[in-house]
């Protein structure tokens, strides 16, 4: 602790604690739910239709990777927001210990704008993190709905080409179903994944 400013131990036992606490509470069942989803129903798809599973099989690592992406460009946003924080936090510390001294020497002024500074990066910092981690729905939904036109046209070619032979109308509302499933599924994994991105650089402080 010693190595820290007590401002900055301050924002690590507060904060960060409250986040990581918050992420492993609320993501833990989403994980276990999702996985149990995801995994039988992709067998059972593989199983009955092989097409659809192999557009699912290029679609979910486009998924992965988009959200690889938006974790790898925010990460390092949340790390240099916890500094700030960390900044903003030393001088409200300062102007609270040394409040005689400032009004003493009238530096009120000066003082505000100091605070007004720091805030500022703060907010400056979390508005670019948090913008660029709201492409992740509708990326998400771009990917899921591109999937499922995809494998209706697919599906609708087979039946109109086959007399319904090969492919029935209610074996493609199934199918539609079983991919639905699973892409809203991993959705939701994809909104988890934001939520460790949030929680790593608290993680780290901490």
């Amino acid at each position: 602790m010693t190595e820290h400013k007590e401002s900055s131990v301050l924002a690590r036992f507060a904060s960060p604690l409250l986040i990581l606490a918050t992420i492993i509470w609320g993501s833990s069942f989403v994980v276990m739910k999702s996985s149990v989803d995801v995994l039988p129903t992709f067998w059972l798809l593989a199983i009955r239709f092989s097409f659809a599973a192999l557009v699912l099989a290029v679609v979910i690592p486009v998924m992965i990777l988009v959200i690889g992406v938006l974790m790898k460009l925010c990460t390092k946003l949340f790390e240099a927001m916890q500094k700030r924080i960390d900044n903003l936090n030393n001088t409200l510390q300062e102007n609270l210990v040394a409040i005689r001294v400032v009004k003493a020497y009238v530096r009120e002024k000066y003082e505000g704008e100091k605070f007004q500074k720091a805030s500022a990066n703060v907010q400056k910092l979390l508005l670019r993190a948090e913008m660029i981690l709201s492409w992740n729905a509708p990326l998400m939904q771009l990917t899921v709905y591109s999937c499922i036109l995809i494998i209706s046209w697919l599906g609708a070619r087979m039946i109109v080409s086959s007399g319904a032979t090969s492919l029935t109308t209610g074996e493609l509302m199934s199918m539609l179903t079983y991919c639905m499933n699973i892409l809203m599924s991993l959705m939701m994994l994809s909104m988890v994944f934001v939520m460790i991105t949030m929680s790593a650089a608290s993680a780290r402080r901490v």
